[in-house]
């Protein structure tokens, strides 16, 4: 078995890994964004409780508040009752008045201060609502990441082995750029061949769609055992069985040209 071949089959493999991974990786990054709206909601929560707190506490120092003046008015009308002279009697008076203003500023405050409350309270209740449903969301999306890292875990397991005889198969260098390029071009270290013109000896990477010197091409089909990039992508370049077909004819019509040409020769 040739590099290129042993590289192919090593490919083959990692593609099969990735392709049942994509599944448990779809699992997984739904529920992640679950749990990250999860958290959201949970922190809205939190927010809410802790303005619906400030606010209650806010009320409770302006009812206090009110509650003196509300003693301060009675204490003013008692002495208004016992007042000796109409000089008196009308300083009591202003004196109510006065205190009067304020409490019924204290009272718009109080409304205001419950409207908050009750909607305080309702976006605390709404909150701890969503985030009771998303946590049943969340629940089951780690529920399937399990059951699908269950149901791939023991093909990856033979496939894993498959991957590492493929791999001792390779000359550590080209199993270095292998690996590396993998990393690099998410997990398409390699690409094909594709013919563009051959007539015109015109051919293209299948990753990249860029064309590609026929002299990789010739160096892949003479199988000198040397590892051929594309020239843009840098991907491994690997000779798919049609481009193979076409250039087995070419080379036959070539040595019998050859053939021909020494006869009359």
């Amino acid at each position: 078995m040739s590099l290129m071949e042993r590289l192919e089959r090593l490919n083959l493999v990692d593609g099969q890994l990735r392709g049942l991974s994509v599944r448990v990786e779809k699992a997984t990054t739904f529920h992640r964004a679950q749990t990250k709206q999860l958290d959201l909601e949970r922190n809205r929560t939190e927010e809410a409780k802790a303005n619906l707190l400030q606010v209650k506490a806010a009320y409770g120092v302006v009812e206090t508040e009110a509650k003196a003046l509300d003693a301060q008015i009675e204490t003013s009308r008692e002495r208004m009752d016992t007042s000796a002279t109409a000089k008196e009697y009308n300083a009591l008076l202003v004196e109510l008045n006065t205190v009067k203003n304020e409490r019924s500023k204290l009272d718009e405050t109080m409304v205001q201060q419950l409207n908050e409350v009750e909607r305080l309270e309702a976006l605390v209740a709404e909150s701890e609502s969503s985030a009771g449903e998303r946590e049943s969301v969340v629940a089951t999306a780690a529920q399937e990441v399990k059951e699908r890292e269950a149901e791939i875990a023991e093909r990856v397991s033979e496939l894993q082995t498959e991957r590492d005889q493929a791999a001792a198969d390779i000359p550590p260098d080209v199993l270095d750029l292998y690996d590396s390029l993998t990393k690099q071009l998410d997990g398409e270290a390699t690409a094909h061949v594709e013919i563009e013109s051959f007539r015109h000896k015109e051919f293209s990477c299948s990753a990249c769609s860029m064309q590609i010197p026929f002299a990789i091409v010739s160096n892949l089909y003479a199988g000198l055992g040397r590892v051929q990039q594309c020239t843009n992508c840098r991907c491994i370049m690997l000779l798919g069985e049609e481009v193979r077909t076409e250039l087995d004819k070419d080379s036959k019509k070539n040595a019998k040209r050859r053939e021909k040409a020494a006869r009359e020769g």
